[in-house]
C-alpha cells in the first residue's frame, strides 16, 4: 500500500512537471514564431509586390522597403512608410503566393476536440489510424453533427456546439458516443474545450468525462492541453498532453505530430506515448490521421 502510494505521488509530480514543460515550450514557440516570412520573398526584385499581415488582423499590400534590427519598414502606397516591430507582424509573403496560403481550422488535435467548429454547409471526412472513419456536417457555424464506425467494434455518433467568445477565443462542447455493434456495451465522452489564438497558431485546453454504459459507477475524468502551429506554406506541428484518471491512478498520453495542409485537407503523422506496466514503462502508438473537407 505504501509503495503504491509513493508510486502514485511520484507519478503526479512527474506529470505536473511535464505539463509545465509543455506549456512553457508552447509559449516559447508562439513567441519565437510570431512572424512568418515567406522564403519566396525577394527584396532585390523591385517588381515584386508584398502582402503584410499583422497580429491584430490588419492587411497591407505594398513592399518591404528595409529591415533594421527588429523593425520592418513597409512602403504602403507611393510614399507612406509604415514601421512595424517584428512582434506586430504575423506574416509577410509575395502577392502571387496568396492563393498558395492555406489555413485549415482543426476541429480536433489528434483525438481531442478543439473549440472550433465546421463552417455551415461544409462536410468533413475524418480517418484516424485507418480503422476509425467518420463523416461530419456543419449544420450552422456553431453546430455540427455526424457519425461513423470504428472497425470492427463500434458505431460512433457525435454532436458539437461552439460559442465564439471573442475573435481569438472559442468554447466548444461536444458529446461523442461509441455504440457497440453487437448491441452490448458502449461509451459516452462529454468534453469542454477552450481554444485561444488563430486557426494557424493556437493553444487548446479542455476537460471531460468518459462514461462507460455497462457500469454507471465508473467515471473517468480527462484533462487535455495542446498547441498547434501552421507554418507559412503547407507544413505544421501539433502537440497535445492528455491525462486520464482511472481507478489505478493517472495515465499520461502525450502526443506529437507533423501536419501537412492541402487546400481542403490535413494529414498528420506522429506518435502517442502511453504509460504501461512493462519492463520499459512506455508504449509508443503511431498517429496517422486524414481530414478532407468538401
Amino acid at each position: 500500500m505504501i509503495t503504491s502510494t509513493l508510486h502514485s505521488g511520484l507519478f503526479l509530480i512527474v506529470a505536473k512537471r511535464i505539463i509545465c514543460l509543455i506549456f512553457c515550450l508552447g509559449v516559447f514557440i508562439m513567441c519565437l514564431s510570431a512572424q512568418d516570412f515567406s522564403p519566396r520573398l525577394d527584396f532585390d526584385d523591385l517588381s515584386q509586390v508584398h502582402i503584410l499581415e499583422t497580429v491584430r488582423g490588419d492587411r497591407f499590400i505594398g513592399r518591404v522597403q528595409k529591415i533594421e534590427h527588429n523593425i520592418l519598414v513597409f512602403l504602403f502606397g507611393e510614399k507612406n512608410q509604415l514601421p512595424f516591430k517584428f512582434s506586430e507582424i504575423k506574416s509577410v509573403y509575395p502577392f502571387e503566393d496568396e492563393e498558395q496560403k492555406v489555413v485549415f481550422t482543426p476541429t480536433y488535435l489528434s483525438i481531442f476536440p478543439t473549440g472550433y467548429n465546421l463552417p455551415k454547409g461544409v462536410w468533413e471526412y475524418q480517418n484516424n489510424s485507418i480503422l476509425w472513419n467518420t463523416l461530419y456536417y456543419g449544420i450552422t457555424d456553431q453546430f455540427s453533427a455526424g457519425g461513423g464506425f470504428v472497425i470492427p467494434a463500434f458505431f460512433t455518433l457525435r454532436i458539437k456546439f461552439m460559442v465564439p467568445i471573442t475573435d481569438r477565443f472559442g468554447l466548444g462542447v461536444q458529446n461523442q458516443n461509441f455504440i457497440g455493434l453487437s448491441g452490448e456495451g458502449g461509451l459516452s465522452a462529454l468534453t469542454v474545450s477552450g481554444t485561444l489564438g488563430q486557426p494557424e497558431n493556437f493553444f487548446n485546453m479542455g476537460t471531460g468525462l468518459l462514461l462507460p454504459w455497462d457500469n454507471e459507477d465508473e467515471i473517468y475524468p480527462v484533462f487535455s492541453m495542446g498547441y498547434s502551429r501552421q507554418f507559412g506554406g503547407r507544413g505544421g506541428i501539433h502537440m497535445i498532453f492528455n491525462m486520464i484518471r482511472t481507478e489505478n491512478g493517472f495515465s499520461a498520453l502525450p502526443t506529437g505530430a507533423f501536419n501537412y495542409f492541402g487546400k481542403n485537407n490535413r494529414i498528420s503523422l506522429g506518435v502517442t506515448l502511453g504509460t504501461v506496466d512493462d519492463f520499459l514503462g512506455i508504449l509508443a502508438v503511431p498517429v496517422l490521421s486524414f481530414n478532407q473537407r468538401f
